[in-house]
């Protein structure tokens, strides 16, 4: 995780001492990304999720667009947009009663989101900052497999909290012609409030079929490394 942080850095401070005279601007009139999101827990929630035995990365996806606030009369650094997400926390396979039943929690979010880009133009590798806020929404559902006749959702905790954080990534330029598609790599640290959530791990079903379960407030907050691409749009003359 530092190691990347100190690329990253690198990265930035590279591109801000070598500023060549270019005309070939990236065109922000507006940009389009989709991102793989790969997250590790962080603070109180890595806690409760090592006591559980449930670490590990956890994988999702989201996207989103993003707008020059000139609308495009001029090329400028920073872009306004949202983002939408989701992220898959964990599985769980339920064993203590017969059958096939199991538990998955995953979140799905809903940001507005500005990114900082202090290279305008098309350079090969195109550094950024992002800071983002919106809303989370943490869903665990508890499932019984019923094989061709699909599945059923027995029972759901949800919660909805605020979410909010910074990232910082560079892009790279996947060609050389004037086609602007870039690569990017990020770190992010993502906060939200503390809310009632499902405990991991804390699921059963009785013999009588009786459903138990442990609520407990905390945090989910995440380290996230992203990897996705970023497309713009034509250059400005």
């Amino acid at each position: 995780m530092r190691a990347l942080l100190c690329l990253l850095f690198c990265a930035f401070l590279l591109e801000g001492v070598a500023q060549p005279d270019r005309n070939e601007y990236i065109g922000n009139k507006f940009s389009f990304f989709t991102v793989m999101n790969m997250g590790n827990g962080a603070g109180k929630y890595q806690t409760l999720l090592k006591e559980r035995n449930r670490l590990g990365t956890q994988f999702g996806i989201s996207g989103g667009l993003l707008l020059n606030p000139f609308f495009g009369k001029k090329s400028f650094p920073i872009m306004i947009g949202g983002e939408v997400g989701t992220i898959n926390y964990w599985e769980r396979p339920i064993t203590s009663y017969p059958g096939d039943f199991s538990i998955t929690t995953f979140s799905n979010w809903l940001n507005v989101l500005v990114r900082y880009r202090p290279i305008l133009w098309s350079s090969r590798f195109n550094p950024y900052i992002d800071a983002f806020y919106g809303v989370k929404y943490i869903n665990s559902s508890l499932w019984e497999n019923l094989g061709e006749d699909g599945a059923r959702d027995l029972q759901k905790w949800t919660t909805t909290t605020p979410n909010y954080g910074v990232g910082i990534g560079v892009g790279l330029k996947l060609f050389r012609s004037e086609k602007n598609l870039y690569f990017d790599v990020g770190i992010y640290y993502k906060q939200a409030d503390a809310t009632k959530i499902l405990k991991p791990n804390s699921v059963l079903i009785d013999n009588s079929f009786g459903i138990t379960s442990t609520e407990i407030v905390t945090n989910t907050n995440l380290w996230v490394v992203k990897l996705g691409l970023t497309w713009f749009n034509t250059k400005f003359e």
